[in-house]
């Protein structure tokens, strides 16, 4: 599949541009073409491909899960019901955000990209913000890179750096069956009513697990039967599964939008 789409991105860059295309880009496209194995080249050209193709992708996206005052979500794009992209994005209000991808070919991860803003401790506000990327071929750690900068702006303009070998993290566990878990709402994820919640004059729907260590909270802004019946008898919905809809507000506010009692 990793071949393929290095060939497909590859043969419609060559139809994009054919009325512009000059001798030495036809080298490039050549060179690319003789040079195409698992490599950390050939990786970035099938990640960027799916990227690019990733709107025709079926996708799939989590409630906004909470853990105190960490807010994350987790999003899949599947290629013919298989994985191909995972994203986790995190955001810890005043503390930073961390935005993680996972690129994956035949069900192995092939590039694991980080993208962070992290408050540096005992600064006046400072904050480092950092990407990081790590290569793999057939499961196995390939080489890793990253750069960090004061500011984003600065962050783009600045070449990726190697890592060396005793500073990257070449045995990181990627467990895929949580973040499946958390887009199906399965296991520790399978959340049940716990309560309405006012905070500062706005009403919230707080689901919450078994052990109340994971929750999620909807914000509501226009009361519909459900949640007028639940104001008034909330002793009888503790505990069972709801049904939501809800629209994403931001990186990480839901709004209500309708719900009922699961069967």
């Amino acid at each position: 599949m990793l071949k393929n789409m290095v060939l497909l991105m590859i043969s419609l860059g060559i139809i994009i541009s054919c009325n512009s295309v000059n001798q030495s880009s036809s080298l490039t496209v050549k060179d690319s073409i003789n040079a195409i194995s698992i490599t950390d080249t050939s990786i970035l050209i099938y990640t960027e491909g799916l990227l690019k193709l990733k709107d025709s992708f079926e996708k799939l996206e989590s409630p906004v899960y909470s853990k105190g005052d960490y807010a994350y979500f987790y999003s899949a794009y599947k290629k013919d019901g298989e994985p191909v992209i995972y994203q986790e994005y995190g955001d810890s209000g005043e503390y930073g955000f961390q935005e993680k991808t996972y690129f994956l070919e035949e069900g192995e991860i092939v590039l694991y990209t980080e993208k962070s803003k992290l408050l540096i401790p005992e600064s006046k506000g400072d904050y480092q913000h950092k990407e990081s990327r790590y290569f793999y071929r057939n499961g196995i750690f390939l080489k890793a890179e990253e750069k960090s900068a004061a500011n984003d702006s600065a962050l783009l303009k600045l070449p990726f750096v190697k890592l060396d070998e005793n500073l990257a993290d070449e045995k990181k566990v990627f467990d895929f069956t949580e973040i499946e878990s958390a887009l199906q709402g399965t296991g520790k994820y399978a959340l049940t009513f716990n309560k309405l919640n006012t905070l500062n004059t706005k009403q919230y729907l707080m689901l919450s697990n078994n052990n109340l260590s994971i929750d999620v909270a909807y914000l509501i802004k226009t009361p519909d039967s459900l949640i007028n019946d639940i104001a008034l008898q909330p002793a009888l919905y503790k505990g069972k599964k709801l049904n939501i809809e809800f629209e994403k507000q931001g990186k990480t506010l839901m709004i209500y939008k309708s719900g009922s009692l699961s069967n």
